[in-house]
């Protein structure tokens, strides 16, 4: 008798017969208990801890996929970086140069730069584009789609500053630069 009102009562709260929702709150619940049952007066700790647990594990997810999508657009023009780096290390070699080669080697590298970094920000936009439709714009609200868009931009300019930090010197030490 106490089994069919249970039963009733489940039909009533979960009218499908798809157990993972009614299995997936028991174990949230039971864990809440286990969780109150070990740290007895240090629940709210608890709490607080599993909390600054979930949202590390977030940003974790949302800077790996910002370190992809900046990769992703630096492989994109890793050719012609490594193009112009050679060309201008080669031209640093050889031991008849001109003032006039010189200037023409600056304006090629200024030049070289700039198309290099149009391309890498418009491969970083289309790949970012792509990530927000694919997970963001969907299934969030607005306020989360702020919030992961801006900590998206952050780990994204955080890699770039990266890159710039590794090709600054190479970019420098060309020998019309010194």
């Amino acid at each position: 008798m106490l089994k069919e009102q249970l039963k009733k009562i489940k039909e009533r709260i979960f009218p499908k017969k798809d157990d993972t929702v009614l299995i997936i709150l028991l174990s949230i619940f039971l864990f809440l208990i286990a969780i109150i049952n070990l740290s007895g007066d240090r629940f709210g700790e608890a709490v607080w801890t599993i909390d600054f647990i979930l949202f590390g594990g977030a940003l974790l997810i949302i800077m790996v996929i910002a370190g992809f999508a900046t990769l992703k657009s630096l492989f994109f023009v890793a050719a012609e970086l490594s193009l112009l780096i050679f060309l201008s290390q080669s031209y640093c070699d050889i031991s008849n140069r001109s003032i006039v080669s010189d200037n023409a080697l600056k304006t090629f590298v200024v030049v070289g730069l700039l198309y290099i970094i149009f391309n890498f920000f418009h491969s970083l936009y289309k790949t970012v584009k792509k990530y927000y439709k694919k997970s963001i714009e969907k299934n969030t609200s607005l306020k989360e789609r702020i919030f992961g868009v801006i900590v998206f931009l952050i780990f994204t300019t955080f890699f770039m500053v990266q890159i710039y930090l590794i090709v600054n010197p190479i970019i420098l030490n060309i020998c019309v630069y010194k």
